[in-house]
């Protein structure tokens, strides 16, 4: 009997344990109360959750379109190992012999969301090998910034990956063939004389702003943009900002002098504008007008001859011109250019108009052609180029006064 008692109590406790999904599963599910104003997206339904007022959960997933599709993906990529022998390199100043192996990768994702809409994003990587090392001379020194010379970008190691190219392509925006370009891109103009992506280097040139292109007919296109090479506020602020809010701002200190930009004037511009017109067939005619204006301030030790100086309003006007012929074999190629700059730019430290006291007048000029033997095994080119630009004679020129009120 007590046997009897004993299975029928362990019986009984394990059909209660096995009941208990079962009463679970013929209860009401739990919901969540209508939610229709903020937080709560009105187009969303609340998701029935055990623990109330929670906001859905895919609010803050991706969005997804049924556009997308990995067809319309296109990657490219390209990698470069170059050697290089450099022999004085300084000119005879100091003994700058050196070998060196610089590379560069690049990786491309463009993305066609319509026909009329276009993204492409091109990330790089660019260094000398071995420019990660210690500091040559000193033991167990990290390469660091401005120190490790054969840094691509001499300025330290976080700079080696970067985005070369980051922009989106709009097309027929509004009128047909009126083209849009936004963001990170490259500007390719002719020969590369003024504009060209500078693959030669390391790096390259690419630039942050916007592109228009209209072509309103088959032998005539416009161009013109905005760029933007140095933004010089950016998290910055007035003397005494809190550094919490302005993490360049410098205690007690204004002006990008003293290492602190205060305003929008700092910043540095280009706007140009070109066309390409083609009278008749094998010739182009590309007028084009670029202004350049750093709102920087000069500084002690800042010089006019230094590259994208501080300080200076300049406006570049010119034209290129060129003709492709031939017949037979023979192709023939003639190109000439010619540009002209003037405007102002300070020869001492100082901001603003009134210490632009050195006046821009310069000019540059080129004319190459050549000979193509198309029929010749690998095409070979003969060819003869002549280039010339303005200058005063003087290397040294870097003030007002040593310029005598001009730069040439």
């Amino acid at each position: 009997m007590n046997r009897f008692k004993e299975c029928f109590k362990w019986f009984v406790a394990v059909l209660a344990i096995a009941a208990i999904p079962t009463v679970s599963a013929l209860a009401e599910p739990p919901t969540a109360e209508p939610k229709t104003s903020p937080p709560w997206p009105s187009n969303v339904p609340p998701v029935p959750r055990g623990i109330p007022d929670l906001v859905p959960y895919w609010a803050f997933d991706p969005p997804k379109s049924s556009l997308f599709d990995l067809k319309n993906l296109t990657v490219s990529g390209d990698l470069r190992v170059r050697p290089e022998f450099r022999t004085n390199g300084t000119f005879g100043i100091t003994k700058r012999n050196d070998f060196l192996v610089q590379q560069w990768m690049r990786i491309g994702f463009n993305y066609s969301i319509t026909p009329n809409v276009e993204v492409f994003l091109q990330p790089q990587y660019a260094k000398n090998w071995g420019s990660g090392g210690a500091v040559p001379g000193v033991a167990g020194a990290p390469c660091g910034a401005n120190v490790c010379a054969n840094d691509p970008f001499n300025v330290g190691q976080g700079d080696a990956f970067f985005i070369r190219q980051a922009y989106v392509l709009l097309r027929d925006v509004g009128v047909e063939n009126l083209d849009f370009k936004l963001g990170r891109q490259l500007i390719v103009f002719g020969n590369h004389r003024l504009f060209g992506h500078f693959d030669w280097a390391n790096t390259g040139f690419s630039h942050d702003g916007i592109m228009f292109r209209y072509a309103p007919q088959k032998a005539l296109a416009v161009q013109g943009g905005w760029f933007r090479p140095s933004e010089g506020d950016f998290n910055s602020g007035p003397a005494g900002a809190n550094p919490d809010m302005f993490p360049l701002a410098v205690p007690g200190a204004d002006g990008p002098s003293a290492g602190a930009a205060v305003d929008a004037e700092d910043d540095t511009d280009f706007f140009l504008l070109r066309a390409d017109w083609k009278p008749m067939k094998g010739l182009s005619i590309e007028p084009m007008w670029v202004y350049f204006i750093s709102g920087a301030a000069s500084f002690p030790g800042s010089q006019v001859t230094q590259a994208h100086a501080p300080n200076q309003n300049r406006h570049t006007l010119g034209a290129r011109a060129a003709w492709q012929g031939g017949a037979g074999g023979l192709k023939l190629d003639l190109t000439g250019e010619y540009y002209y700059q003037f405007g102002s730019i300070a020869g001492g430290p100082g901001t603003g108009n009134t210490s632009r006291d050195i006046h821009i007048n310069a000019w540059a000029a080129a004319i190459m052609g050549g000979v193509t033997l198309a029929n010749v095994p690998m095409s070979p080119r003969i060819g003869l180029e002549f280039n010339g630009a303005s200058g005063d004679g003087d290397a040294n020129c870097t003030s007002a006064v040593t310029c005598n009120g001009n730069a040439n």
